[in-house]
């Protein structure tokens, strides 16, 4: 069975928790589960795995002891109660983002003694072409599949470097596998070397805008006027949207690309009230 923190919908992962622990207890049934959790009739279990009632409190801890959830599965079983029964989209939302925190164990977080890699666009460009790309050795080919292209020397360093900071690792065959799918930095503030391929990428989307159909590309921006609370709020949002692409970068099947999302907020003007409260 999936782990429980592949889950959103609680309905989903008790219906999959139930067939698992099935097959583990003989003669294990609606009605047995009705019967630990102290319900009246095993219909009332039915109605919950369908989505037809709602899941109280009360009825959510007796199926975390009948599952034999652990504190941290139990703390995000409720999560998912919430995000899926939660009453306005901001409940949800925050829902959703306290479940993407848990997740975050997926993500191996970069040593900073290896932001090395950050000094070229094209190092961390390679090693997403390099997850699902089979490669054969023809490095100038492998430079050729990026946008822009890269010289056969250039697929080359990036390779050498890939390696020597363990971000790949190279196959009996000559192939290459990523070593932790998911890399992230973090969202702390970052030397030289990661402020640089963020500018970097950034004229790769100047690149992108004469080089790509624009049905294959999204570039837009907003300027608008906010007051201080509204501006957090944005940045806040960002985010936790940028953590859910991470999640369905991580979740994804059938790769045959690579993409680059960029996220930029910063202030056009300094903000009044932080200048008269001065």
């Amino acid at each position: 069975m999936e782990s429980i923190y592949r889950y959103t919908d609680y309905r989903k992962y008790l219906y999959d928790a139930y067939r698992a622990l099935k097959k583990e207890r003989k003669g294990l049934s609606y009605a047995v589960i009705a019967q630990e959790a102290g319900f009246r009739s095993n219909g009332y279990v039915t109605q919950i795995f369908k989505g037809i009632r709602p899941i109280s409190n009360h009825v959510a801890e007796a199926f975390t002891r009948i599952f034999s959830l652990r504190k941290s599965e139990k703390a995000y079983f409720f999560l998912m109660i919430a995000f899926n029964q939660a009453a306005t989209e901001i409940q949800r939302y925050e829902a959703f983002q306290n479940m993407l925190n848990f997740r975050q164990s997926n993500i191996h977080f970069i040593d900073p003694s290896n932001f090395e890699i950050f000094s070229r666009w094209y190092y961390i460009a390679v090693r997403e072409l390099l997850n699902f790309y089979p490669f054969d050795g023809d490095y100038r080919k492998l430079g050729q599949l990026l946008i822009p292209k890269i010289s056969e020397a250039d697929a080359k360093r990036a390779v050498k470097m890939l390696l020597k900071h363990k971000l790949i690792s190279r196959e009996p065959g000559g192939s290459f596998k990523l070593i932790n799918k998911i890399q992230s930095t973090g969202f702390d503030e970052h030397p030289y070397t990661v402020n640089n391929f963020v500018i970097e990428t950034v004229e790769r989307m100047r690149d992108a805008l004469a080089q790509v159909d624009k049905n294959d590309r999204v570039i837009s921006s907003v300027t608008g006027s906010v007051s201080d609370n509204t501006y957090n709020e944005i940045m806040s949002k960002m985010h936790a949207f940028r953590r859910e692409i991470l999640e369905m970068v991580r979740k994804d099947t059938g790769i045959s690309r690579v993409c680059q999302v960029n996220m930029q907020l910063f202030p056009l003007s300094k903000s009044i009230r932080r200048v008269s409260d001065k």
